[in-house]
C-alpha cells in the first residue's frame, strides 16, 4: 500500500452521511484536461485515489463508509447547480 503526503493539497471538502443514508459527491472542474488516476487503496471499506491532471490540478479522494474526503491544490466552490466546482484557474 502507498501513502500520499497531502500537505500540498491545501483545500479540502468533507461530505458526511446523515443517519442511515449514503453519501455521494458531484464535482465539476472549471478547466478540465487529460488526467491519470492512481489507486492507493481499494478495499471494500476504504477507497483512496489521487488524480493528476496535465494542467497541474491534483485531486486526492478518500471514501469510507458514510464519508468522502476530497483534497485539492485548487479551491472548491459550491454553486446552485448541484455540483461542487474545483476552480483551477
Amino acid at each position: 500500500m502507498c501513502k500520499i503526503d497531502t500537505q500540498f493539497l491545501s483545500y479540502s471538502h468533507l461530505l458526511t452521511a446523515v443517519a442511515n443514508s449514503t453519501v455521494s459527491a458531484n464535482f465539476k472542474i472549471n478547466h478540465p484536461s487529460d488526467c491519470t488516476n492512481y489507486i492507493i487503496n481499494n478495499d471494500s471499506s476504504n477507497l483512496e485515489k489521487v488524480t493528476i491532471y496535465t494542467n497541474g490540478l491534483v485531486i486526492y479522494t478518500k471514501q469510507q463508509a458514510g464519508k468522502i474526503l476530497t483534497k485539492s491544490n485548487y479551491p472548491f466552490v459550491s454553486k446552485d447547480d448541484g455540483y461542487i466546482w474545483i476552480m483551477n484557474e
